[in-house]
């Protein structure tokens, strides 16, 4: 953790509605990363919804915390492409670990 208590990695999915390939859900997520330049380590945050094929949808850009401050900023839809790839890569597999324990639990 560091003073704006900012985990390393948490991610949070809640079930909407449906099952199996139909099912919705929501999504959020906060981490620690490098900053463009990796000269510091800073906080990122994003939050969306996706469905039970893995498909990935982002609402709103995704929000950097403030070094010095208590605050968290939109990043520009261009920056950071390789962070935002990140995340949807680590979404993915998430849901498909619970794709995978709840088809076991249908069976």
């Amino acid at each position: 953790m560091n003073k704006w208590n900012i985990p390393d990695l948490e991610i949070m999915i809640r079930e909407d509605v449906g099952v199996g390939p139909d099912a919705k859900f929501e999504w959020k997520m906060e981490f620690m990363a490098p900053d463009a330049k990796a000269e510091r380590t800073l906080g990122y945050r994003a939050s969306g919804v996706a469905n039970g094929d893995g498909h990935i949808t982002f609402k709103g850009p995704l929000q950097v915390h403030d070094e010095n401050r208590d605050a968290w900023t939109p990043m520009n839809p261009g920056d950071r492409e390789d962070l935002r790839d990140e995340v949807e890569a680590m979404m993915k597999k998430a849901l498909a670990h619970i794709m995978k324990q709840t088809s076991k639990m249908t069976k």
